[in-house]
């Protein structure tokens, strides 16, 4: 009785897992400032997205995880200093931002009662971020080109854009809530959440320590072998 009850225990698991969930994401700029001319403060901000896991378990309580999500902010974050040369902006907000991660790392999964399986992970890989920034509201005129040249009247509505990327990791843990099954419910996965990426309007890398919430439901099958 005592083996088939150990043997039991040994295999009540799952090898493959599926997530699915939203995840807000609090980026930490040190009120980064962009460059003459623009003077941009921009401070601490707040994204929203969502992200999908898939992971593998070699046995009960060790796996992998595969990460990949996205969040973005759109609300034109932080304002222009510089309102002698750029009033119309000083005025408004200015960075919008998307950014897209793609992780891989180890899981460490602990089983409490029958429900409750508390995890720790650290993923590593990197991520992906479309900034953009307002053109100055005011006119611009472009060198003519084959003969002719363009004119960008007072009003229109231009914006600069930039695609970096670089290294990311996280460092975190998270809770499942048997619900059904094969069907968990995840109230909480905080992470420490690092990116190494070159901010708009300069040169060279910055890190920024950021967190990282997720909720959502992961499903599990497969039996292990």
């Amino acid at each position: 009785m005592l083996v088939f009850s150990f043997a039991a225990s040994a295999t009540d698991y799952q090898t493959w897992d599926t997530f699915l969930g939203y995840t807000y994401t609090r980026f930490d700029t040190g009120n980064n400032v962009v460059g003459e001319p623009f003077n941009l403060n921009v401070p601490n901000f707040s994204a929203n997205g969502g992200s999908a896991q898939v992971g593998y378990k070699f046995n009960r309580w060790f796996g992998v995880v595969l990460d990949a999500g996205a969040v973005t902010s759109s609300g034109g974050v932080g304002h222009f200093g510089n309102s002698i040369l750029f009033p119309a902006l000083s005025r408004g907000g200015g960075l919008n931002l998307t950014l897209a991660n793609y992780l891989l790392g180890p899981r460490v999964s602990f089983k409490y009662g029958s429900h409750f399986v508390p995890y720790v992970q650290t993923l590593f890989g990197g991520a992906t971020a479309w900034e953009s920034l307002p053109v100055p509201n005011a006119a611009i005129i472009v060198p003519p080109i084959a003969g002719g040249g363009v004119i960008i009247p007072r009003g229109a509505n231009i914006r600069f854009n930039r695609a970096t990327s670089g290294f990311a990791m996280t460092v975190g843990g998270g809770l499942d809530y048997k619900f059904r099954k094969h069907v968990y419910f995840r109230p909480v996965q905080a992470e420490y959440f690092l990116t190494r990426l070159s901010p708009i309007g300069a040169f060279g890398v910055t890190n920024r320590n950021n967190f990282r919430y997720s909720a959502g439901v992961n499903f599990t099958y497969g039996e292990p072998r």
